[in-house]
């Protein structure tokens, strides 16, 4: 007796939580797009998400429409063909995203302006939540900035494993583009000597608006064909004007750091933000080219938002010193003896760039020299330095 009460009054426990818990665990879940920014010409990832009450999802098919603007004149983006080279097979590009299992079968069509559609199925499922795909579109380079696109969402099919359906409910985004930041490398030049040299990280902006902070990774490679000796990232400093900054630096390796910089206060267009210093080794030849290269950038706005941003390269040119004949990063009796060679018409074929160098007299006013000839009075201004007989500056 006493073990069918406990039994009646355990079964009478269980039903009433599994009614008052059952609602919480069946809850409807979402997929939604997430907002995003861009600036005009840059390629917009569109992320489509879903939340945690998403489960089990083991197909799809989902449809975005990116046709209407505010303003309503605004050119629409365009989706990313899958194959560049045969764009008008209306199919394209996507990317999965991390929480959906490999060996899926998909595909994505874009067979008319301003929408694309999206399907894929598999034997095995996925839950939210997370990122479950990514579609790339291409925004027009003319489009005015403040555009704002509506993004709709819509699914088709979301099925488990067993082909029953999931119910979710559906939310659609916004796609605002908004005016071009770019983060310009310096560039400048070195001595076929080497040495540690400084490139600055500009930032500017189309509209005049200020940042509040900068991340990335800066590298240092030597460009091709000329392949000069491997150069290293040496430290980043920020700008001295701009009151206490935040600055943290992670080494990569010799050629390659991570920084972040931030700011207590906005940084107006126009400003340099920081400059790296980057040492180049001796042996690399006149002429030789090395790509400064900000990849990865973060840009963040006064108030935290990450903001998108362009970055553009810098170089550092192996250049050697005017007087510097045989480019070996020192001015030398050698050097003058070349010179004479020269002005005497017995050096046979001179490159322009040697010739160059050796045409520094006479010393000419606002700080430039020569005349566009090589005769004795170069061989006499060349020897004279070589000898110390010549202050800076030189030529």
């Amino acid at each position: 007796m006493f073990v069918r009460i406990v039994t009646r009054h355990l079964v009478a426990v269980l039903t009433i939580l599994s009614v008052s818990t059952g609602p919480a665990l069946c809850q409807r879940g979402t997929v939604y797009v997430k907002d995003l920014l861009a600036s005009p010409g840059q390629i917009a990832n569109v992320q489509i998400w879903l939340d945690s009450n998403v489960r089990g999802v083991a197909a799809a098919q989902l449809r975005i429409d990116f046709s209407t603007a505010q303003p309503p004149t605004a050119p629409i983006p365009r989706a990313i063909p899958a194959d560049p080279s045969n764009p008008g097979n209306g199919e394209a590009d996507f990317q999965l995203g991390p929480i959906v299992p490999t060996g899926m079968f998909s595909m994505a069509s874009a067979l008319g302006p301003g929408n694309v559609e999206l399907g894929f199925a598999g034997t095995r499922d996925f839950d939210g939540p997370g990122c479950m795909a990514v579609i790339p579109l291409q925004i027009p380079a003319d489009v005015p900035g403040r555009t704002t696109y509506q993004i709709g969402l819509s699914v088709v099919t979301l099925n488990d494993r067993y082909i029953r359906h999931i119910d979710a409910d559906v939310k659609g985004g916004t796609l605002t583009v908004v005016p071009t930041r770019t983060v310009r490398v310096g560039s400048t030049t070195v001595s076929p000597s080497g040495g540690d040299v400084r490139v600055a990280l500009l930032y500017k902006a189309d509209d005049d608006s200020p940042m509040g902070g900068l991340a990335g990774e800066i590298s240092i490679s030597p460009k091709q064909p000329s392949n000069p000796p491997a150069a290293a990232v040496v430290t980043v400093s920020a700008n001295p004007a701009i009151p206490h900054p935040s600055l943290f630096i992670t080494p990569l390796g010799p050629s390659r750091a991570r920084f972040l910089f931030l700011s207590s206060i906005p940084i107006p267009s126009g400003l340099w933000l920081a400059k790296v210093t980057l040492r180049v080794p001796p042996g690399a030849k006149d002429g030789s080219t090395y790509s400064v290269s900000l990849e990865s950038p973060l840009l963040y706005d006064p108030t935290g938002r990450m903001i998108p941003v362009d970055a553009v390269p810098g170089e550092i040119q192996v250049q050697a010193a005017p007087g510097d004949l045989d480019a070996d990063g020192r001015i030398t009796v050698l050097d003058a003896g070349l010179c004479l060679r020269i002005a005497l018409n017995l050096a046979g074929n001179t490159d322009a760039a040697t010739l160059k160098r050796a045409d520094v007299a006479p010393a000419n006013p606002g700080g430039t020299a020569g005349d566009g000839r090589v005769n004795i009075s170069d061989v006499l201004r060349v020897l004279r330095r070589a000898l110390g007989l010549e202050p800076d500056p030189w030529p």
